[in-house]
């Protein structure tokens, strides 16, 4: 084979390489590298006044979840950061597990919340709320359009409480946002 066209081949390679790795993935993958914090605290943002420890004490799947603690809000919580991996408006699968620490409540209506900020405003999906409990995880699970116009400054899934009044500490696992394609509404969106 002539240089060139070695030369010419490898470029495709890297090419292809490149697009592979800024498409979205597959329907059925999770967006989110770490969503069961195995990787530590990568990938998720922590503000508030709350206090957060990881622990292999008590994990819906794998080895380690969150432990949020002394909350000062029903909406203060981690955040799973989403920004550089929200991509293409369209329908999405995302959850997150939920457990009680056992210590407050015997329970606490609680969902998750994608938010996506952009230079035209902020965009939301909810899952329903979920009757939380202390033995055990529960799933607050949506499949939704994610719509979206201008571009995103922020997104992210984070975790609340329906009122003040149930906010309790809690474990959080497993954040999870698939891909399902896109629908009418979000083929005139614009990232």
């Amino acid at each position: 084979m002539h240089r060139s066209a070695v030369k010419i081949s490898a470029f495709l390679v890297s090419f292809l390489m490149l697009f592979a790795s800024f498409s979205v993935k597959a329907a059925g993958e999770n967006l989110i590298a770490n969503g069961g914090f195995e990787q530590g605290l990568s990938g998720y943002i922590l503000t508030g006044l709350y206090n957060y420890a990881l622990t292999d004490a008590c994990a819906a799947d794998g080895k380690y979840s969150l432990h949020i603690t002394n909350r000062t809000s029903n909406t203060e919580s981690v955040r799973c950061d989403l920004t550089r991996i929200l991509k293409t408006p369209g329908v999405y699968s995302f959850s997150v597990k939920l457990r009680l620490d056992a210590i407050h409540f015997e329970f606490s209506n609680m969902r998750g919340v994608i938010t996506v900020i952009t230079d035209t405003g902020t965009f939301n999906a909810e899952t329903d709320y979920v009757k939380v409990e202390n033995s055990r995880f529960v799933c607050a699970s949506a499949t939704s359009a994610i719509n979206w116009t201008g571009k995103i400054k922020q997104a992210y899934f984070s975790v609340e409480n329906k009122i003040d009044a149930e906010m309790c500490d809690f474990y959080v696992d497993d954040f999870r946002l698939e891909y399902a394609g896109k629908t009418e509404d979000s083929i005139s969106a614009s990232e």
